[in-house]
């Protein structure tokens, strides 16, 4: 037969083990929630510096369109005296 004490013990001891799943799950969604902030940020990332990247190499060839404008200009325009 359970007494008293035995019976409170196995609830204190039900509780606990309770209390630790669904603290265990929760953390683990925590978790999850972050990988996936963390990816979507990768992501984010990664396209923004594929943009940086796109301008940049936009901004070479305008310079190089210039540039050869230039020295053709120069070319075509002798110097005066």
């Amino acid at each position: 037969m359970l007494n008293r004490d035995d019976v409170r013990m196995a609830f204190g001891v039900g509780a606990i083990v309770v209390t630790l799943g669904v603290g265990t799950c929760s953390t683990n969604s925590r978790i999850d929630d972050t990988h996936r902030r963390i990816d979507d940020t990768s992501r984010r990332m990664d396209e923004g510096f594929a943009n940086i990247y796109r301008r940049l190499d936009d901004m070479q060839t305008d310079i190089r369109e210039i540039r050869t404008l230039l020295f053709e200009t120069i070319k075509n325009n002798p110097p005066a005296d």
